[in-house]
């Protein structure tokens, strides 16, 4: 059925996948309908009714089939971002009907059915066991219904590989602050789902950043790229030394919250129902961590925090702009029609221009943030980076990501902010700020410019000046890798 759909909704399916879908599917269904007893064949039935509605689901949102970082990211995702992505997909949701159907027909047939064929279970059995076994490297593993259980267990190694990661004991490292300040705030801010050419900074034709445009002291990076288009493989390398080629080392490894707190630093994570809010190991060192239920809370927080402690280091994530482009309020609601002011209009633009409503709501939050590490008395800089873009293109608001990246999903906004006094005593590190905001940047300058901005000097075996933007020794000749929902496939952006 999955592969069926993906023919008949996007022509990207080919005949003979169908038929090798149909062909490897009949010793399954052979085994399946001659068991003994009705209720066994309802066992067995339920889980590969439950694989055939998420891959149905997949097939239908995304235009590929059930990858290991689908079935991770459904894992973390938490209820209230779940509860929105499935009411926000009706479509895929009603494709799951006739799997239902046709599954109510087989129990129905079974519990009439008379005596068992023994000799077809036993047939089947054997014709089954062996094309599990020898086609376990074929094309057939990655075809429903045989690809849902290998990319469950897949799942399940990566995680595994996660979590064997976190346990691994923290060594606290010899970094040591330079120039410590009597009252001083860091920030890195990490955004969801912003695209770098929506922002009126960038030259976009909408007023859609307003507050960032009159800002002082703003720099926005316009050759940024991001690893990857999925926020779990994205948020653990910002905030580590870890590249793409060792992901699973940002569990392990060096931490911005583990190396600022060692600095004498009130370490904090902010998130609003997102990913730092579903991995405790990435955010364990935390001082503390808040939930908060709208992006906007998050500047008052921060200020309250900087009120009691001099020295404070934030992790921030909000919502952003995330899928289907909700997050935002009454105020924001400059670009009509949109689905959440105008529901009863049917435009190609619906959701184009809910998702500019919040990229206008992020530039307020965002100048929030600003205004709280703004103080006369402050040190202090703003680093944000997007996790990853959208596609939301008109005609195409409903796909998020994809097997095959656009320019829009990887090429995202990058912007540092900086105090007066802040710039005041580092000229040599604004320089170079400004000298290299049109080089290729990465994902990878991320941690050692947030360490340098804060004068924290780590030991020379981790220190990478040539990957520090505020370093005299910038490089912009690393490679830049890109690394689709496969989880394994990888793209070159140089």
């Amino acid at each position: 059925m999955p592969a069926i759909y993906r023919l008949a909704l996007y022509g990207t399916e080919s005949y003979s996948n169908i038929l090798l879908v149909a062909v490897a599917s009949i010793p399954l269904a052979l085994f399946l309908t001659s068991v003994r007893k009705w209720w066994i064949f309802v066992l067995l039935s339920i889980p590969l009714m439950y694989f055939a509605g998420n891959e149905t689901f997949v097939v239908v949102v995304y235009r590929h089939y059930m990858k290991a970082v689908n079935v991770l990211s459904m894992l973390i995702t938490n209820t209230t971002e779940s509860r929105s992505f499935i009411s926000n997909n009706t479509l895929a949701v009603c494709c799951d009907v006739p799997i239902l159907v046709l599954w109510g027909i087989g129990v129905w047939a079974k519990y009439k059915a008379s005596k068992p064929s023994y000799k077809y279970f036993a047939f089947s059995s054997v014709i089954l066991a062996a094309l599990l076994f020898f086609a376990k490297d074929t094309k057939i593993m990655e075809l429903p219904p045989y690809n849902l259980p290998v990319q469950y267990y897949n799942a399940y190694t990566i995680n595994k590989k996660i979590l064997q990661a976190a346990a691994q004991p923290k060594v606290a490292i010899a970094c040591h602050q330079t120039n410590p300040k009597e009252h001083e705030s860091y920030v890195l801010f990490i955004g969801e789902s912003m695209v770098y050419d929506h922002l009126s900074l960038a030259g976009y034709k909408r007023e859609t950043t307003p507050l960032l445009d009159a800002r002082e002291n703003l720099t926005l990076f316009t050759d940024y790229k991001t690893n990857a288009t999925l926020t779990m493989l994205v948020a653990p390398l910002m905030m580590t030394d870890a590249t793409i080629e060792d992901f699973y080392r940002s569990y392990s490894g060096t931490n911005c919250l583990q190396v600022f707190k060692q600095c004498g630093f009130k370490t904090f994570v902010l998130v609003c129902f997102n990913h730092l809010d579903q991995d405790p190991p990435l955010t364990a060192a935390a001082d503390s961590v808040f939930c908060v239920d709208k992006d906007i809370e998050i500047p008052a927080i921060m200020d309250s925090l900087t009120k009691v402690y001099p020295k404070t280091f934030f992790v921030v994530q909000g919502l952003g702009n995330h899928c289907y482009f909700y997050n935002f309020e009454e105020q924001d609601n400059l670009f009509r029609p949109n689905p959440y002011y105008d529901p009863d209009v049917q435009s190609d633009s619906l959701y184009y221009n809910a998702y500019d409503c919040t990229i206008h709501y992020t530039d307020r939050v965002l100048d929030g943030v600003i205004n709280v590490l703004n103080k006369d008395s402050m040190y202090s800089v703003m680093l944000f980076a997007s996790d990853h873009g959208e596609n939301v293109n008109p005609g195409d608001e409903r796909r998020s990501v994809s097997m095959t990246p656009q320019e829009s999903e990887y090429h995202v906004p990058f912007i540092i902010w900086r105090s007066k006094k802040w710039i005041e005593e580092n000229p040599e590190k604004e320089r170079c700020i400004l000298a290299n905001k049109d080089k290729k940047t990465y994902i990878d300058n991320i941690f050692f410019t947030l360490c340098d901005v804060a004068s924290i000097q780590l030991p020379d075996s981790l220190n990478k000046p040539e990957w520090t933007i505020t370093s005299p020794s910038f490089s912009a000749t690393q490679k830049r890798i890109l690394l689709t929902p496969d989880g394994k496939t990888t793209i070159n952006l140089n």
